[in-house]
């Protein structure tokens, strides 16, 4: 009988080491899952954050092209009007302010 309790013993060491090392294993993947989606989230940020002042950009120049086509419009065909300079001028000194148009901030 006493050899029974011996094979026992080593019986339940087996699980319980087999066990513990998929436990290990798991703990350690999910360590080095974390880490990755950690990096991957500060990759997208980075995107993210070089992106939107480009789109911000691009969504006042699209703003800007009607009303120089308008300002074309107005001088027949000549690009050289001051009606179209002073375009020009708004549409760049509303760029360097940083401002949208009204049109623009009501869609947002």
């Amino acid at each position: 009988m006493d050899g029974r309790q011996s094979l026992g013993m080593r019986l339940s060491s087996k699980m319980f080491l087999s066990s513990a090392l998929v436990i290990v294993v798991l703990t350690s993947v999910s360590a080095l899952s974390l880490g990755a989606v950690g990096r991957l989230v500060s990759v997208n940020r980075e995107t993210t954050t070089h992106t939107i002042p480009a789109m911000s950009l691009t969504a006042s120049a699209c703003d800007a092209i009607p009303r120089l086509v308008c300002a074309r419009d107005a001088g027949r065909g000549a690009w050289a009007t001051s009606a179209h300079a002073a375009a020009w001028s708004e549409m760049a000194e509303a760029g360097d302010r940083g401002s949208r148009s009204p049109r623009r901030a009501a869609a947002e």
